[in-house]
C-alpha cells in the first residue's frame, strides 16, 4: 500500500520556505486578508516546481531573494477550507533583496526569534517552523485533519473575504 500521497488526487498543491538569518531569527508574513502571520509560501503555477514555488512565493511576499537549501517534508491537510491540500516546506537562505512595506497580499514582513513567535501565528506553520529546525536526516510527511467545527469557520471567513474583494474591485 502506497502513502496517502499516491492514493488520493491533490485538490491543491503548494509550498512554503523557512528563511532564517544568520541570528536564527525566522521570516514571517502577515497576510492582508485575515491579519495573520504565516511563512511564505502559496500555490503552484501550471508547470511550477515546488521549489520554484517556494522561491517566487517568498519574493512576491516579502521582497527577499532565496536559495533552497534542503527540502522539510509535505503537509497533507485533509478538511481544510479549499479541500484537500498538500504542502511542500522547504529551508531557505537569504541571498537578496529587501523587505516590501505593502504587498498585494503583504500587511507586514518581520523576523522573529522562534521561541517569541507572534500569537496569531498559524499552529500548521508552526508545526513546519518545528520540523525545519528540528534539521531531520529525513523529510517528514504529516497527515493534517482540520476539525469540522475549524472548518465551518475558515469557509466562513474566506467567504467574507472573497466578499469583501469582489465589493472592492480585487483579484
Amino acid at each position: 500500500m502506497g502513502s496517502i500521497s499516491e492514493m488520493e488526487p491533490t485538490t491543491k498543491r503548494g509550498a512554503c520556505a523557512v528563511v532564517l538569518d544568520d541570528d536564527g531569527r525566522v521570516l514571517l508574513v502577515k497576510r492582508k486578508d485575515f491579519r495573520l502571520w504565516v511563512l511564505p509560501g502559496g500555490g503552484l503555477e501550471d508547470g511550477e516546481t515546488a521549489e520554484a514555488a517556494a522561491v517566487r512565493e517568498t519574493a512576491e511576499e516579502t521582497g527577499y531573494q532565496i536559495a533552497i537549501e534542503r527540502y522539510v517534508g509535505r503537509y497533507i491537510l485533509i478538511g481544510g477550507p479549499l479541500g484537500r491540500s498538500e504542502t511542500d516546506c522547504f529551508v531557505g537562505r537569504l541571498i537578496g533583496g529587501e523587505a516590501i512595506e505593502n504587498g498585494p497580499e503583504t500587511a507586514a514582513v518581520g523576523w522573529f526569534d522562534p521561541g517569541r513567535l507572534p500569537r496569531r501565528f498559524l499552529d500548521t506553520h508552526r508545526l513546519r517552523l518545528a520540523d525545519a529546525l528540528a534539521n531531520r536526516p529525513e523529510p517528514v510527511e504529516r497527515i493534517l485533519t482540520v476539525p469540522l467545527w475549524q472548518q465551518w469557520v475558515m469557509k466562513a471567513l474566506l467567504a467574507l473575504r472573497n466578499l469583501r474583494n469582489r465589493l472592492l474591485q480585487r483579484p
